[in-house]
């Protein structure tokens, strides 16, 4: 993937309906902050896109992500399986700022969909090797 080994941990949970791989950004191995993870999330059976959306709200809900209007629908994604993009703010107006996007995805005809999340200031070093990583997600 072109990332140093040490620049994530990986914690991977098993749900009834899905399997979620989070990788937490980590400096020399160690978690930097619990806060700046990419979330990809397999559900285990297939499914529609508007099914996946609403598993996909209702996990945001559950995280405290008030998901904003749809920033993406298709003709305008950055990554080749992205079907529909929301961006999100929490702990507005506090030095804790943590934003991050949702991202509904398909891939070989499999439907998942993907959290990102970070403080403010880890904008400028971890939201490039989230890009690196879903650029390359196969």
């Amino acid at each position: 993937m072109g990332l140093p080994e040490d620049t994530f941990i990986p914690r991977i949970t098993q749900m009834p309906q899905w399997t979620e791989v989070r990788l937490i950004s980590a400096y020399q191995g160690k978690i930097s902050s619990e806060e700046a993870y990419v979330s990809i999330v397999w559900p285990k059976e297939a499914m529609a896109l508007n099914q996946a959306q609403k598993m996909l709200f209702e996990q945001a809900r559950d995280r405290g992500m008030n998901l904003q209007g749809i920033v993406s629908t298709g003709e305008d994604t950055i990554y080749s399986w992205e079907r529909r993009k929301w961006r999100f703010e929490k702990n507005v107006g506090t030095p804790a700022l943590i934003g991050g996007e949702a991202i509904l995805g398909e891939l070989n005809g499999q439907t998942f969909w993907v959290m990102t999340q970070m403080p403010a200031e880890y904008v400028e070093g971890f939201s490039p090797r989230i890009d690196v990583i879903l650029k390359t997600l196969q």
